[in-house]
């Protein structure tokens, strides 16, 4: 699925909404953790990985906060996770293993993966982190209803890591 100008047609629609653009911070880049993208364990990587994924990486960090520890935000973990297993050649598709059906965390996943293995060239007028971060929420939150748009969040949001457009990675 490429996300052309169906695709960035779903963003304007969306990204334009009042509702949605107060959660926009203005910032057009994205940071991502030097610890989860180097040094934690493989199997932590996959967990988090798996978090994401199937919705739960929210309630996860809300868990890991109120035990005291400081973890890496939900986004930030999921980018960077997925970039990680993309640069250590492990990216790959993840079915539900609860349902068949795509959810929109799963569909951000997909997307993703898709984007990152495609390494198609950025389009000009590809949404910024800024317009992307808000969405990236409501799909790994589940919030989202409309997988497309989620899925297209993905594959953008893996072209602008792999072409590193607004891309750092900050210490951990």
């Amino acid at each position: 699925m490429q996300i052309g100008v169906w695709g960035l047609a779903l963003f304007a629609l969306f990204a334009s909404s009042p509702a949605h653009s107060q959660n926009i911070d203005g910032a057009n880049s994205i940071s991502l953790d030097r610890g989860l993208l180097e040094t934690i364990s493989s199997e932590s990587v996959t967990r988090i990985r798996s978090s994401c994924a199937f919705g739960d990486i929210s309630a996860t960090y809300e868990r890991n906060r109120r035990a005291g520890f400081e973890p890496v935000e939900p986004v930030t973990a999921c980018l960077t996770v997925l970039t990680r297993l993309g640069r250590e050649g492990r990216l790959n598709y993840v079915r539900d293993r609860r349902s068949d059906q795509r959810t929109p965390a799963l569909a951000f996943d997909q997307g993703f993966v898709a984007g990152y293995k495609a390494r198609e060239p950025m389009a000009p007028n590809a949404p910024s982190w800024a317009a992307l971060r808000p969405i990236i929420i409501q799909c790994l939150d589940q919030v989202q209803s409309n997988t497309d748009l989620c899925y297209a969040a993905g594959q953008i949001a893996a072209t602008r890591i792999v072409h590193r457009a607004g891309v750092t990675i900050a210490a951990p």
